[in-house]
C-alpha cells in the first residue's frame, strides 16, 4: 500500500527532470548556460525512449554523487552503479533472463567472463572487481586499509582511462565511463543476437519455401 508521503516524494524522472532543465540555468564562470534550453529539451526527449532503470541509472550517474564529499560513501554508490551494470549485462546475455532476477555480482562477473571473448572487453570486468574490493574494505571493515583502497581505485581509473586527481574526485566520472563500457556491451549483444535470429528466421523460411 502507497502511504501518501510515498505518492508525494519526486521519483527519479521528476529529479531527472528537474536537473536536467537546471543546467538552462547555470553558467560556467558566469558565461554562457551549461545547456540552452532546445538542448535540455532534446536530450529530455531523447531519455524518455530509456526503459526506467536506464533512466534511475543515468540520473545517478550524472547527478547522485554532488551532495557526497565523503570518499567512502561515494565508493559504495559507484559500486552500486558498476553492480547494476554488470546485471544487466549478463542478463542481456542470455535467451530466458527471468531465470536470473536474483543473480549477485560474483555469479554475473563469472557468467559475463564466459561470454565475452575479446581481451580487452574482459578489462572492464576487472573494473567491477575493483570497485567491489574497495566497497568491501570501506563496508566491512573497522579499521580499513586506506593504502589498499586506494591501489584499488588507482587500478579502477586506469582501465576506466580517467585521471583519478590526488583526492579522487574524478570517481564519479570514472564510475560513469565503466558503466558505459558495461551498457556499450550490452547493447552489442542485443544488436548481435538480433541479427543472428533474423539471419535464422530468413534462412528458415527459406528453407521452407524450398520444401514447398
Amino acid at each position: 500500500m502507497t502511504s501518501k508521503d510515498d505518492q508525494q516524494r519526486p521519483t527519479v524522472d521528476d529529479k531527472l527532470l528537474k536537473k536536467l532543465w537546471q543546467l538552462t540555468e547555470q553558467t560556467h564562470d558566469g558565461g554562457e548556460p551549461l545547456a540552452s534550453p532546445v538542448t535540455a529539451l532534446s536530450l529530455i526527449h531523447h531519455l524518455s525512449k530509456f526503459p526506467s532503470e536506464k533512466r534511475e541509472q543515468i540520473y545517478y550517474m550524472m547527478f547522485g554523487f554532488d551532495d557526497m564529499n565523503d570518499l567512502d560513501l561515494k565508493i559504495i554508490r559507484a559500486d552500486l552503479l558498476v553492480e547494476r551494470a554488470l546485471l544487466s549485462l549478463a542478463r542481456s546475455r542470455v535467451e530466458n533472463s527471468s531465470h536470473l532476477k536474483n543473480l549477485q555480482f560474483g555469479m554475473a562477473r563469472t557468467l559475463a567472463l564466459a561470454l565475452l571473448s575479446d581481451e580487452e572487453d574482459k578489462k572492464v570486468l576487472e573494473a567491477t572487481k575493483l570497485i567491489r574490493d574497495a566497497r568491501n574494505c570501506v563496508a566491512h571493515e573497522l579499521e580499513a586499509d586506506q593504502g589498499k583502497i586506494f591501489e584499488k581505485l588507482r587500478l579502477f581509473f586506469k582501465i576506466a582511462d580517467i585521471d583519478p586527481n590526488e583526492d579522487f574526485s574524478n570517481l564519479p566520472l570514472a564510475t560513469a565511463a565503466v558503466c558505459g563500457r558495461l551498457n556499450m556491451l550490452e547493447q552489442n549483444g542485443c544488436f548481435r543476437r538480433n541479427v543472428e535470429r533474423r539471419l535464422f528466421n530468413e534462412w528458415e523460411a527459406s528453407r521452407t519455401g524450398q520444401n514447398g
